[in-house]
Order: structure tokens, then C-alpha cells, then sequence
């Protein structure tokens, strides 16, 4: 019984880990999408933009 509860407490804090890098991935994409967005008003990406 007590290497089952042992079982579940690792699994939980995977599931907790994997959350965490899911939510902080999320938020690095928007941050990448927001700089690209700067990039593109600023006219940095313009030949990009043009290809597009």
C-alpha cells in the first residue's frame, strides 16, 4: 500500500511539472509573437512581410 501511494505522489508532480512547462511555454510564444509583431511595425521585418 505504501509504495502504491508513493506511485501516485510521483505521478502527480509530473502532472504538475508538465502543466507548469505547458502554461510557461505558452506564455514565451505569446512574448515571441508580440516581438515579432514590434519587428513588423517597426518595418524591421518589412521584406518578410512583402514575401507574405
Amino acid at each position: 500500500m505504501k509504495s502504491h501511494n508513493v506511485d501516485l505522489e510521483k505521478t502527480y508532480k509530473a502532472k504538475s511539472y508538465n502543466e507548469e512547462h505547458y502554461i510557461y511555454m505558452r506564455e514565451r510564444k505569446r512574448e515571441r509573437k508580440k516581438e515579432r509583431k514590434k519587428e513588423r511595425e517597426a518595418g524591421h521585418g518589412s521584406s518578410l512581410s512583402v514575401k507574405l
